[in-house]
């Protein structure tokens, strides 16, 4: 059967809780294709700094302190931060930041250092609030939701920094296979790898 034959629901024909739904989808989905630290064509270690003293992936916890090896293994965490970043080929970094707090109850979040002008993106608990700029250290995160941040910096140094293996940023331990493995880091893109190199 032609896919084109199958019904599809109108936009007349939704309710309204349905009808914001998809408007927060698009939103995400308009999100992820603008802003490039919300995507990856390469397995994220930590190891990458194209920004100083910022990693292309790194973990936090809701004070703004980098998760060590022992926070992953404390079961009852329900707070947790991600921040990406990705150098522009204009010479500025891109960073996006990920406030989760999967508990019932408003939590405050401190954003971790740099300071930097942050604008919330998405504001999971309140969707049709608009993107609004954020000067304060710290954020409350309503119970069940997601915050979503982003800045763009110029770059202040000439090349992409590499960490060593030993110095990647404490992340959590996949559950993968060797192949797994090989095939996320053949996907490392051109730069990256020549920076390795």
């Amino acid at each position: 059967r032609d896919l084109h034959s199958f019904p599809t629901r109108r936009s007349s024909d939704l309710s309204e809780a349905g009808k914001r739904l998809r408007a927060f989808v698009a939103r995400l989905i308009k999100l992820r294709r603008e802003f490039r630290s919300l995507r990856s064509s390469y397995f994220q270690h930590g190891r990458v700094e194209p920004w100083p003293r910022v990693r292309d992936i790194e973990w936090f916890d809701e004070k703004g302190k980098t998760m060590r090896p022992e926070d992953w293994q404390y079961g009852e965490g329900r707070l947790l931060c991600v921040r990406r970043a990705v150098r522009l080929e204009d010479e500025r970094t891109e960073i996006s930041l990920l406030l989760i707090n999967n508990t019932g109850d408003l939590h405050a979040f401190e954003l971790p250092p740099p300071t930097l002008s942050w604008v919330v993106r998405i504001d999971s608990a309140h969707p049709e609030l608009q993107e609004r700029d954020i000067e304060q250290p710290g954020i409350d995160v309503e119970g069940r939701s997601v915050y979503l941040l982003t800045a763009v910096v110029a770059a202040e140094q000439p090349h992409t920094l590499l960490h060593s293996e030993e110095e990647s940023a404490p992340e959590p331990e996949p559950e993968q296979t060797v192949a797994e493995q090989t095939t996320q880091e053949q996907a490392v893109p051109e730069q990256v790898a020549e920076v390795i190199a």
